[in-house]
């Protein structure tokens, strides 16, 4: 169940010999409040795994950017950090072009708005750090 999110399938797996009716008595196991518990425990206990794994990503790309830096390579520099705020969720950019807020907007001010997106879209796609070289 943790692995697929799919009970019919998690039963089959742990009652092979079971030739029918999996959906029902995966319903039936799901209403279970012990076997609730028993799931929201494993997915903190894996949420915990993948909380380890960004750190050890982060201590990667730390060592990343410090070779970059010894090697007075600052696109290389530039490139660690982008990765680790990626990994962290530090680096979101969202440009908004049809919400409530924009729809304020003036047709120039909207016009600026959307070429501007259009703009730093291109430039993001140049400044990929895999075609940095």
């Amino acid at each position: 169940m943790i692995n697929g999110h799919n009970a019919s399938q998690a039963y089959k797996k742990a009652y092979p010999n079971t030739k029918s009716g999996w959906d029902a008595h995966a319903a039936r196991l799901m209403g279970n409040d012990s076997i609730k518990q028993a799931i929201s425990d494993k997915m903190v206990e894996l949420a915990e795994k993948v909380e380890i794994t960004k750190e050890s990503q982060c201590k990667k790309l730390d060592e990343a950017h410090a070779i970059a830096k010894k090697q007075a390579n600052p696109s290389g520099m530039v490139a660690a950090v982008r990765e680790q705020n990626a990994i962290t969720g530090l680096h979101v950019q969202t440009i908004l072009t049809d919400t409530e807020q924009t729809k304020a907007l003036t047709a120039t001010e909207q016009a600026e708005l959307e070429a501007y997106a259009a703009w730093k879209l291109r430039h993001d796609l140049r400044l990929r750090p895999s075609e940095a070289g």
